[in-house]
């Protein structure tokens, strides 16, 4: 190749003896996948294929962009085009919608039409954004620093200290609560006791026979009546109790009855009388009852 004499371009003919003027053509070089195309802004040789050999790249189209990229090196397009370049139509429409068609020309719109996407924020912008929108904040113009992320984790290591020694305090205020509480009645217990010991050296021990009855008057009342006593823990009958109350069927059984040993007693009562007298009535009836034991239901009786 020759370079331009001139604003013509020169190359030589096959036998490269005089060179010869050809046409140069601004054009656009397909490029990308299919259905999915942009092309490439080129100055080439007219005789060349579409996607050959290009001599200069000055710009590209991107159509599948909403709007339409088109990037046209303007300074590269008006040289160009002073030294007798021409463009494709295509090619033409695009020098239109930038401009530099007119700029060339000197006519009026020199500054074009051209459209441009918004610029994309980037992703850190993004996540930030996501971020304020969740916690109900606002977004900040500026991003955020480092110092101002360790200024808000201290912040945030200070509010769980603080919520930490305020829990402690509560459970501290509780417990001393509670202290203060079993306090009062401990030293009323601590002070019955003396007076209780002094009594007791006072009026001198008690005869066995009182303490018998005394222990056995605190077993009564097992809910139905004074001659009901409740369950012991071991299960044995009190003293001065026989009769076996169940309270589910409200049945008694009288010591010596068929199902006696086999029920377990939830009250106990001193006779069947005060069984009869709390509601209760005797298991298979007075009759078996009374069969059963050889005494009559309902007295103190006994057949000898």
């Amino acid at each position: 190749m020759f370079p331009h004499v001139g604003k013509r371009l020169l190359t030589l003919t096959k036998n490269e003896e005089t060179p010869e003027l050809v046409a140069v053509k601004i054009r656009l070089k397909r490029m990308g996948k299919i259905r999915a195309p942009f092309y490439r802004v080129v100055v080439a040789d007219g005789r060349t294929k579409r996607d050959g050999r290009a001599i200069e790249e000055i710009g590209r189209y991107v159509p599948t962009q909403e709007p339409s990229l088109i990037e046209i090196d303007s300074e590269r397009a008006q040289y160009w085009l002073s030294v007798g370049a021409q463009p494709t139509e295509q090619v033409a429409a695009l020098l239109k919608v930038t401009g530099d068609w007119q700029k060339f020309k000197g006519e009026e719109g020199a500054e074009g039409t051209l459209k441009t996407a918004e610029p994309r924020p980037d992703k850190k912008s993004l996540y930030e954004a996501a971020l304020a929108a969740a916690d109900g904040k606002e977004v900040s113009d500026t991003p955020t620093s480092k110092a101002k992320k360790d200024e808000a984790k201290a912040d945030k290591k200070a509010d769980t200290a603080k919520a930490d020694k305020k829990a402690e305090e509560k459970a501290d205020e509780a417990a001393a609560a509670e202290v203060a509480a079993e306090s009062p009645a401990e030293a009323t217990a601590d002070a019955e006791a003396p007076a209780a010991g002094n009594a007791a050296e006072a009026e001198g021990a008690e005869p066995a026979t009182e303490v018998a009855a005394a222990v056995d008057a605190a077993a009564v009342d097992g809910g139905y009546g004074p001659d009901s006593a409740p369950v012991t823990e071991d299960g044995s009958a009190p003293v001065g109790f026989t009769v076996k109350g169940n309270k589910d069927s409200m049945k008694f059984h009288v010591e010596g009855s068929r199902w006696y040993d086999q029920t377990t007693a939830e009250v106990w009562f001193r006779t069947a009388e005060a069984a009869e007298a709390a509601g209760f009535e005797p298991a298979g009836g007075a009759a078996a009852q009374s069969a059963d034991t050889g005494a009559e239901i309902g007295t103190d009786k006994t057949e000898g």
